[in-house]
């Protein structure tokens, strides 16, 4: 059986998050947090809301060799 999402109001998600519900709309216009619009209003769905949020692991950093170092002759 499917389960069904459940989507929820601002002030829903701002008491879920421990924010303002000013907090919320600015995450929504800023792009951070998914939303629908439903007529002025916006609704959302709290599992997209949390992995929106969710930490994202670092790029990990590579060592690239300057052409200058390339060029060199190399003593053996």
């Amino acid at each position: 059986m499917t389960e069904v999402e459940q989507w929820i109001t601002a002030v829903t998600l701002a008491a879920v998050l421990q924010v303002s519900v000013k907090t919320i709309y600015r995450m929504t216009e800023d792009g951070r947090i998914p939303s629908m619009p439903v007529g002025r209003q916006h609704r959302y769905n709290i599992e997209a809301v949390k992995e929106a949020l969710a930490p994202k692991p670092e790029p990990v950093a590579t060592w690239a060799q300057s052409a200058r170092s390339l060029s060199r002759k190399r003593v053996a």
